[in-house]
């Protein structure tokens, strides 16, 4: 009963966090017997959540043991599917036992259940494919075994992509793999259990790599990031498959040229880091280049944004009163309880599902005392407090967009030809990095 309510508020939690998820082959995730699925793993518990939301059966996956520190946590999060086990870089915690965990893991696939499992061991919000650790294959592999007449064990590689992972109205991308069978590797097992595993989990790293956006360093990502900033910064029209597609093109783009002419790697970061200097001296950013140079058509879109922003500043306002104490208190929350970037936005998700029912039902109660509501007024105030909240955000993220604009045109005006420069800048960067 708690993982179904559970998955219920997290399932809207999600879409309401982030503004497109968009699942790829999702048929797979269909299937009678047992199931492993290998995905990698960016974002900390959003990852697991994101697959419980999707599969249309309940899963239970692996979860490192810090997590389960006390006795309240541990029945909590039992109850949502989670199985606690001890990592070498985390130590012991009490209570968790690697063995028993395991012997979990087996009972939970006799009973032909999902078991999802991320290989990496840890999670990073990179680009990265990082070392995968064999005890996933060792828990397969040690299935079949145990269990030889099972024939249905089937292992489902997806792949997990976030535009901006960490932040809200981003964009995620769950691609997923073809179920295969693993029944031919168990020989090479039961000969040398170790080499088995390492085999089976080089075979896990190439189905992922296959999925996924890769990087080759954390220097090439963030020139990819660069690259993709100057060249292609237009997030509201880009779908995600196409975002991801831009950053495989690029990634793959850069690593081939770095294979075969390094000295061209320094000269592509010389010619980003000028063109971004003289974009952060302006304060403008390179994708209103390919909203187009006439100044006219410019001025116009101006004003008509500026009437809109009129027009709607009560709603704005409306939606700001009713949303600011719970939108701070969870800012400030997240300030004093988040250090790491993966964490940023399953702990904002869990203190929204706090925090603002509690501000709704606060500021109802508290107009309850002065004027006395209808249930029909009830219904359409709690209805356009989060819906207006929802416009604030994005009025506000508007308004910084109308002042971006503003400036541009303004350079417009005073330097017309610098601007066509710079255009011409980029177009000879993009011939750069496509020049063979």
């Amino acid at each position: 009963m708690l993982y179904k309510i559970f998955k219920f508020l997290i399932s809207n939690a999600i879409r309401f966090y982030y503004k497109e998820i968009r699942v790829e082959n999702v048929k797979q995730l269909s299937h009678e017997g047992p199931l492993i699925i290998i995905a990698n793993h960016p974002n900390t518990l959003m990852d697991a959540w994101l697959l419980s939301v999707i599969s249309p059966n309940k899963i239970y996956y692996l979860t490192k043991g810090t997590f389960f520190s006390t006795p309240l946590k541990m029945w909590f999060l039992r109850s949502l599917g989670m199985i606690p086990v001890n990592r070498m870089v985390d130590g012991k915690t009490q209570g968790v036992e690697n063995a028993h965990s395991f012997e979990e893991c087996f009972k939970i696939l006799e009973q032909s259940k999902t078991l999802v499992v991320f290989p990496e061991g840890n999670s990073v919000m990179e680009r990265t494919l990082r070392p995968l650790k064999s005890g996933t294959a060792r828990i397969a592999l040690e299935f079949l075994q145990r269990n030889p007449t099972v024939k249905n064990l089937k292992i489902l590689p997806v792949g997990l992509y976030y535009s901006r992972g960490n932040q809200y109205t981003s964009s995620v991308l769950v691609k997923i793999g073809e179920k295969e069978s693993i029944d031919h590797y168990l020989p090479d097992y039961l000969e040398n259990n170790a080499g088995g595993a390492r085999k089976l989990t080089n075979d896990f790293r190439i189905k992922l790599e296959n999925l996924l956006v890769i990087s080759q360093s954390k220097d090439q990502e963030l020139l990819v990031d660069d690259l993709f900033a100057i060249l292609h910064d237009n997030d509201e029209e880009l779908t995600i498959e196409q975002r991801a597609s831009i950053f495989k093109e690029l990634h793959e783009t850069i690593h081939q040229t770095q294979e075969e002419n390094p000295s061209k790697i320094k000269e592509i970061h010389q010619l980003v880091s000028n063109f971004q200097m003289k974009f952060n001296n302006l304060s403008i950013r390179s994708s209103l280049l390919s909203k187009g140079m006439g100044r006219g058509k410019n001025v116009r879109k101006l004003i008509l944004s500026l009437f809109l922003f009129l027009l709607s500043f009560p709603v704005y306002f409306f939606g700001l009163v009713h949303n600011f104490i719970p939108f701070y208190t969870t800012h400030f929350l997240m300030q004093k309880l988040v250090k790491d970037v993966e964490y940023y936005a399953p702990i904002a998700i869990l203190l929204s599902i706090v925090m603002y029912p509690l501000n709704y039902l606060g500021i109802i109660l508290l107009f309850d005392w002065f004027v006395d509501f209808s249930a029909v007024i009830h219904i359409f105030y709690v209805f356009l407090m989060p819906t207006t909240g929802v416009f604030a955000y994005k009025y506000a993220k508007a308004a910084k967009e109308f002042l971006v604009r503003f400036r541009y045109i303004v350079l417009l005006y005073n330097d017309k030809e610098a601007m066509k420069k710079l255009l011409a800048d980029r177009e000879s960067l993009k011939s750069f990095i496509q020049a063979k």
